[in-house]
């Protein structure tokens, strides 16, 4: 009766023949990948019944911070993240709760989730900024920032003085009763 959907798997919306009612839906991260994740949202709100739950999760990618690090490059390697044109909305996670409440939902809340990392390959398994391993060719970071942005890492690890954190917001709310 629950529905776990990634945000960017929106072959199923809109299609008026998928009316399932669920008790409860889960859209996890990738909301601010969506140009439009209103009609995304309403989905959700459309195929869970009355009294069903709507959970979403995702990031705000503009509470991303670090330490250890250069503050330049810091600002240099984020400007990067948050202009890139697929991100279409770098603070989903902040405006879960406002997306919920304007479809409808009651008993709207939101909680905050800050995920701390000590260790830049715990960070680089969710973080794509950390990790060496995404391609040049990804475009995450410019060619003639990528080695120094590496080597700081690198340097920081050997001090043990890395820390990066990111804020995961989940909200949650009920579907009212439908006539």
């Amino acid at each position: 009766d629950v529905v776990v959907v990634h945000a960017n798997e929106s072959h199923w919306w809109n299609h008026a023949s998928f009316a399932l009612p669920l008790l409860g839906c889960i859209g996890f991260v990738a909301w601010g990948w969506l140009a439009d994740p209103d009609t995304g949202v309403a989905e959700l709100v459309r195929v869970t019944r009355s009294g069903g739950r709507v959970c979403l999760i995702d990031t705000d990618w503009e509470s991303m911070a670090s330490d250890g690090l250069p503050d330049d490059l810091v600002k240099t390697v984020t400007e990067m993240l948050l202009r890139r044109t697929v991100l279409h909305h770098s603070t989903m996670g902040r405006t879960l709760r406002r997306r919920l409440v304007r479809a409808g939902l009651t008993g709207v809340s939101a909680q905050p989730v800050t995920i701390c990392f000590t260790h830049p390959d715990q960070a680089a398994a969710i973080l794509p900024m950390f990790n060496p391993l995404v391609p040049d060719e990804a475009g995450m970071i410019r060619g003639d920032v990528r080695e120094r942005w590496f080597e700081a890492i690198t340097t920081s690890q050997g001090r043990d003085e890395f820390l990066a954190v990111l804020t995961i917001w989940v909200a949650v709310g009920t579907v009212a009763a439908r006539e």
